[in-house]
């Protein structure tokens, strides 16, 4: 058998900073894995959904996809110190191996 580890993140920006965010998205993880942009309804703030690649530890899926994620979250880092963007996202690691929640937040 093997064991299993899901890794997602969620991404909240503005609708005019988050087409930067989503196409890196789409780009590293296709389209299959990357949800819509989902509208809030105030203050004009977006968000979309990386999914677990529903593949086990050490399998090539797995490997590639937690690749990607770290290409995703340096890219994302990468806008810490810009003041003119806003971004906050949180990635989030759930199964056999337990529970890990990380965070970044970015603002103004």
């Amino acid at each position: 058998m093997g064991t299993i580890q899901h890794n997602a993140l969620i991404v909240t920006s503005t609708a005019s900073d988050m087409p930067r965010f989503y196409e890196k998205a789409i780009e590293l993880f296709g389209a299959q894995l990357v949800s819509p942009v989902i509208s809030a309804s105030a203050n004009e703030y977006q968000s979309f959904f990386v999914s677990p690649s529903g593949s086990k530890l050490g399998w090539d899926t797995y490997d590639k996809h937690m690749e990607a994620m770290a290409k995703m979250l340096d890219f994302l880092d990468s806008f810490y110190n810009d003041t003119k963007v806003y971004l906050e996202y949180v990635k989030v690691s759930y199964g056999e191996l337990g529970l890990k929640v990380s965070a970044g937040m970015l603002g103004y």
